[in-house]
């Protein structure tokens, strides 16, 4: 099973010291459907390395288009490749999102 990888539990472990001093609430679980690292002002998306990048854009932009069409609310997300010690933003419009 996927949770039991040894690539999520290192992402969990790293998810867990990298951003320890973030705001927000952690692992957001939504409707069932998404589950969101670090929900704040800013949605986050904590990834291992940027190997996937066009796949991780596309999954916080599904995360920012879900918000906007179920709830109406409108984040800004960025991606964190903290062993790499990248951000990387992405839109918060409806339009961007589903492009």
């Amino acid at each position: 099973m996927e949770s039991d990888s040894e690539r999520v539990l290192l992402g969990k472990f790293l998810h867990t010291i990298a951003y320890s001093d973030e705001g927000g609430t952690r692992e957001a679980l939504i409707d069932n459907t998404i589950k969101i690292d670090i929900v704040g002002e800013i949605i986050r998306e904590v990834k291992l390395s940027d190997k996937m990048s066009h796949a991780d854009e596309i999954q916080i932009k599904y995360y920012i288009y879900y918000l906007i069409k179920k709830f109406g609310v409108r984040k800004k997300g960025i991606l964190n490749y903290p062993k790499m010690r990248k951000l990387r933003p992405t839109s918060s419009s409806f339009e961007e999102a589903i492009l």
